[in-house]
């Protein structure tokens, strides 16, 4: 019994069928990550739009690129943490609204306060933008299912721990995500 070879040209005309086909279709915008001048302009916009939509949601100005419309967003977000709870985080009645906004139980003492709010896992922004449209504030039962939300999520889900420095509330409700 002889072996026949796979026929060279079959197997490079399948490959080049292949690559043409995915081109085609990212040119479409239907296969994400494939980067085309075509496509490259309408995903810069479509992200640019959902930072802006992001801006409107928590009350920042809207920017013109992504780049000021995340600044915007880092700093609307520790502005009304600031303008609602103040920045120094010794004053009991400060912990007790945050805890009623975070839908926990308010504490009768900022140690009371810590401990309840410790289980209750709130992504920063979600909770601004709730707080600010009169929303639910969604929490996660636990902080892996957090992170995981926040990492699906992509950037606008994201806040700089660096940002939240200046204002002790803000930097206790905050979490490391890897």
């Amino acid at each position: 019994m002889t072996r026949t070879r796979p026929n060279p040209d079959a197997t490079t005309n399948a490959a080049t069928e292949r690559l043409e086909q995915l081109r085609v279709r990212g040119a479409a915008g239907a296969v994400t990550g494939a980067h085309t001048p075509e496509t490259e302009a309408p995903v810069v916009a479509s992200k640019l739009a959902a930072w802006q939509a992001r801006c409107r949601e928590i009350g920042a100005e809207e920017g013109p690129s992504i780049k000021q419309c995340k600044k915007n967003v880092h700093k609307a977000v520790p502005d009304y943490f600031t303008d609602q709870y103040g920045t120094s985080g010794e004053r009991l009645p400060s912990w007790q609204q945050l805890c009623r906004d975070a839908g926990v139980e308010k504490g009768t003492s900022i140690k009371q306060c810590k401990k309840h709010l410790e289980k209750s896992f709130i992504n920063i922004i979600d909770f601004v933008t709730a707080k600010k449209n009169d929303g639910q504030v969604h929490t996660y039962a636990t902080a892996s299912a957090l992170r995981n939300y926040i990492k699906r999520g992509g950037p606008s889900k994201r806040f700089p721990l660096d940002q939240g420095k200046d204002n002790y509330l803000l930097k206790w409700m905050l979490i490391r995500v890897r």
